[in-house]
């Protein structure tokens, strides 16, 4: 008897675990076929900011993969993080069609992680929701459109702004006046967000870009032709190298700049080798590291409703000598994970003075500590991080 019903209960356990895994497996299916959907709305898609599908939006199929709904909730905080690869998250953030990812909840690691963070514990009393509506190697013309859209349908709360002009497009900036035009070009452009910022009377933060200054050698406009002083550099005699460099100083040579910049970095002279070292940013070739002038009309921004964020200024405090590189950077402009995790920090507890909340909240901002990350590096998924 007892055998029986042994043998009828284990059936029964087993149905029923039959039945939850077939329900399990259609809402995997119905979720799996929502995003396909999506995918295929996002891929059409590009020429708009946003992509409707019943009762949400999704990011364009440039931006990494977001959804948020149509009508905001009353209790929802909805911000937007906006610019370029930096901004994004690359590499730990990737744009596009990687589903892998985003069903994994991989998809994460840019400063939007921990903002959403560090923003939750500013407004406790709401649910905070950061979008990632960044887009790479696009320059601060094509986030203009996106912080437009943004404040009127995302219905946004906040938008933060981080770009800069696009990488290497700018082949005029070889001679000053090219490098006024580019100046005036983006002055323009911050010009239009702050406008934008005004007229919905949304607030709007733009944020300088920082870069990796110490361990960038940069290209210059004409041929390096310093080879006395870099073999008195390789011997370690930097301060015999500086006589020979110096002379030639206004030149305009980003390379020999740098050179001049690593002579006093060596010699443990850092505000001189950090001067240096963004005089031969400003006379690179390339320009995917921008322009400390760039930097400048951004901190410049002071209006009722759009606001500047000096995020550059800021991690000069934080890097080894006052001078970042690849102790936060991974390249020339992205940065690490934990770099990441501080800028948003930083962003985050500026943006609690410049909206006027509590002492309070910003102190509990500045104490909080955000949630850690498992790290992978996989082969088919790429960078892979997993908020804890």
């Amino acid at each position: 008897m007892k055998s029986r019903s042994a043998v009828q209960a284990t059936r029964w356990l087993l149905v029923g675990f039959n039945v939850v895994a077939a329900a399990a497996c259609l809402v995997m299916i119905n979720e799996l076929a929502r995003l396909y959907r999506a995918h295929r709305l996002r891929v059409g898609g590009v020429d708009k900011v946003f992509v409707a599908s019943g009762g949400e939006y999704y990011t364009n199929d440039a931006m990494p993969f977001e959804r948020f709904p149509r009508v905001k909730a009353r209790d929802e905080y909805r911000v937007f993080l906006v610019g370029s690869s930096q901004a994004m998250g690359t590499p730990y953030v990737t744009q596009g069609r990687n589903l892998l990812k985003t069903l994994l909840g991989a998809n994460k690691g840019g400063v939007a992680t921990w903002l959403e963070d560090y923003l939750q514990v500013l407004h406790a009393d709401r649910r905070v929701r950061v979008v990632n509506a960044t887009v790479a190697s696009r320059e601060l013309e094509y986030c203009v459109d996106v912080v437009r859209a943004a404040l009127k349908e995302g219905a946004a709360d906040a938008v933060f702004v981080m770009a800069k002009l696009e990488p290497n497009r700018e082949h005029w900036l070889s001679d000053r006046a090219g490098e006024s035009r580019a100046a005036e070009r983006y002055r323009g452009l911050v010009r239009v967000v702050a406008e934008a910022a005004e007229k919905s009377r949304t607030p709007v933060f733009l944020v300088t870009c920082p870069v990796n200054l110490r361990d960038m050698p940069p290209a210059g406009y004409e041929p390096f032709r310093d080879g006395p002083a870099v073999s008195l550099m390789e011997r370690g005699e930097y301060r015999e190298a500086l006589d020979l460099l110096r002379p030639r100083e206004p030149s305009g040579s980003a390379l020999r700049l740098w050179h001049i910049a690593r002579c006093y970095d060596r010699l443990g002279e850092f505000p001189a080798a950090r001067r240096f070292y963004l005089l031969a940013r400003d006379n690179d070739y390339r320009t995917d590291r921008g322009r400390s002038a760039w930097n400048k009309i951004v901190a410049g921004v002071n209006g009722r409703y759009a606001k500047a964020i000096d995020l550059e200024a800021e991690l000069f405090l934080h890097a080894q000598d006052g001078i970042p590189g690849k102790d936060l950077f991974l390249d020339a402009v992205h940065m690490s994970l934990e770099t990441n995790r501080l800028a948003a920090g930083i962003v985050a507890e500026k943006y609690a003075g410049l909206a006027g909340l509590p002492p309070a909240a910003r102190e509990a901002a500045r104490r909080h500590r955000p949630r850690p990350c498992l790290e992978l590096k996989a082969p088919v998924l790429g960078w892979v991080v997993i908020p804890r």
